[in-house]
């Protein structure tokens, strides 16, 4: 089985809200558990609002879980997988279906990604942002599906190598061959 880890799934400043989001729901979460396995109140006092703010507790773990999940591939037994890892090992995975595909690609597009809080006071303040997205593709590239999107373009260029050999693709540039019609 090989890994390849490619990256984390938010930027930045998506990090700093989720870890604010994380530190509110950890905190009310904990001192409402600690209140229902300590309080000496019993379980026909609590009311619905109780426990809707006892679940407070498993959904910072999820958003905990997130923070530290990054996106990659995994090969098993030449099969692809789309997958979130956690510290180096993958917890969710996706299979990529692979009928008729037969090539690799790498494409590039350029873009601007907005702030997320200087929106406010200047709407038009964004970042460039280059992405690196490869796909699989199909002999006349007609069909392709999306495997995964970076920011550096040495990473997804080592990446693409390792599924290309480690599958079998062929790297390719992108070149769609429809078929054309005559015109009378």
């Amino acid at each position: 089985m090989t890994n390849i880890i490619l990256k984390s799934n938010f930027q930045s400043h998506q990090k700093l809200v989720l870890i604010l989001l994380f530190v509110v729901t950890f905190i009310i979460g904990s001192l409402v558990l600690l209140a229902f396995f300590v309080g000496e109140s019993s379980l026909s006092e609590w009311r619905v609002g109780d426990f809707i703010v006892l679940m407070f507790f498993p959904l910072s773990i999820f958003i905990m879980l997130n923070l530290l999940s990054k996106n990659g591939i995994v090969i098993d037994n030449n099969q692809l997988f789309t997958s979130k890892f956690i510290f180096k090992k993958p917890w969710y995975k996706r299979k990529v279906d692979m009928t008729g595909m037969t090539d690799i690609s790498i494409l590039k597009f350029n873009g601007k990604q907005k702030f997320m809080f200087v929106t406010a006071g200047s709407p038009d303040k964004a970042y460039s942002v280059e992405l690196q997205k490869a796909y699989v593709l199909n002999e006349k590239h007609t069909t392709k599906k999306l495997l995964f999107e970076v920011n550096n373009e040495e990473m997804a260029q080592e990446a693409v190598n390792k599924i290309s050999k480690e599958i079998g693709l062929n790297f390719e540039a992108y070149n769609p061959r429809f078929r054309s019609r005559k015109r009378r």
